[in-house]
């Protein structure tokens, strides 16, 4: 697994946290309560469209083999629409 620090994750000692996959563009882990189990990703993606495309096989892949609750959740560094675009315009390689 590669650590860069672009995600970090802080948990209460009552809660147990299980990283199972961890990559340049996410975190993913199971997180247990005694009330609840749930699965997390948090997503801090790359800002080119190109360099997202593996991030989506990944996610797409850690759905299709998930069976509890599934949080998804982070900065998918992607915008709906121009309007939607703070600080600069899109670029052809955002899109």
């Amino acid at each position: 697994m590669a650590y860069n620090g672009r995600i970090w994750l802080g948990w209460r000692p009552h809660i147990q946290v299980h990283v199972l996959q961890v990559s340049e563009q996410f975190l993913h882990c199971k997180v247990e309560t005694t009330a609840f189990t749930t699965m997390l990703t948090i997503v801090y993606a790359k800002n080119e469209a190109q360099l997202r495309k593996s991030l989506w096989s990944d996610l797409i892949q850690i759905g299709r083999n998930i069976q509890e609750p599934w949080h998804l959740s982070g900065d998918f560094n992607a915008v709906l629409t121009a309007e939607h675009r703070v600080g600069s315009q899109v670029t052809q390689i955002e899109t």
